[in-house]
């Protein structure tokens, strides 16, 4: 089997790394460039700063929803144990003030 941390998170999980945090932010910058580039009709034509608004509004959305009302996880090998818990519970074996937290936090203030 898979050797457990303290909690029953597997060692090596990929919240551990901070490399995790790249793919998030490029998958932003990316959807925003996309934004950008996507045909509007010009009296639909947004400016960037309502465009900036609109992705912030729907990160807030998307984000609220995972993590801090959906309960269980994406997984089935965990056998219920995380049934009662949100995602944001979960993670980091349910520590404070992680980095992992940390940059989840901040991120999307910076950007």
């Amino acid at each position: 089997g898979k050797a457990l941390r303290a909690g029953g998170a597997p060692a090596g999980s990929e919240q551990e790394h901070r490399v995790v945090h790249v793919p998030w932010g490029l998958d932003h910058l990316h959807l925003h460039r996309l934004h950008l580039l996507a045909p509007h009709p010009l009296h639909l034509r947004l400016h960037l700063r309502h465009g900036l608004d609109s992705r912030q509004l729907g990160h807030f959305v998307i984000t609220y929803h995972f993590f801090h009302w959906k309960k269980g996880t994406p997984f089935a090998d965990d056998k219920g144990m995380y049934n009662r818990l949100t995602w944001w519970e979960q993670m980091d074996n349910g520590k404070q003030l992680t980095r992992n937290r940390k940059f989840l936090v901040v991120a999307p203030v910076v950007l």
